[in-house]
């Protein structure tokens, strides 16, 4: 499932989000902890401009604005950066960006990894104290 992060705004306050978005699904989740899962028939993501996007699922919108843009353009326009539906501006057409190749994220490690992960570490520091000791005596 492509991930994507960003920032929404609430409230005037920004908070980093990761948006996950599948054949069917449309996910978003901060700091690790999910804010909310929606059918993509039931959620409408549409394109501000200025690189913001619009989240719109049950009564509620929220003003997304993904750290890498033409990832995100792709992801929902289905690999068409290019024709990113824009909001009518007081300044005139804007110009689309250019398109880019569609990236597959890579899935979140699983536990096991990240487990074995701290485990090295963990091991390392040990070998580092013990070395540094060694020296000494």
């Amino acid at each position: 499932m492509p991930i994507y992060d960003g920032v929404v705004t609430v409230a005037e306050d920004d908070i980093p989000v990761i948006v996950e978005l599948d054949d069917d699904t449309v996910r978003l989740s901060a700091s690790g902890t999910e804010i909310g899962q929606w059918p993509k028939s039931e959620c409408e993501i549409r394109h501000l401009g200025d690189s913001t996007y619009a989240i719109e699922a049950e009564d509620e919108s929220l003003s997304f604005v993904p750290s890498q843009p033409s990832l995100f353009a792709a992801a929902v326009n289905g690999g068409a950066s290019s024709t990113l539906p824009r909001a009518p501006s007081a300044a005139g057409p804007t110009p689309s960006p250019a398109p880019t190749p569609a990236v597959a994220e890579a899935p979140p490690p699983k536990p096991v990894t990240m487990a074995l992960f701290y485990a090295l570490c963990v091991l390392t520091a040990g070998l580092a104290i013990w070395s540094i000791i060694s020296m000494i005596f």
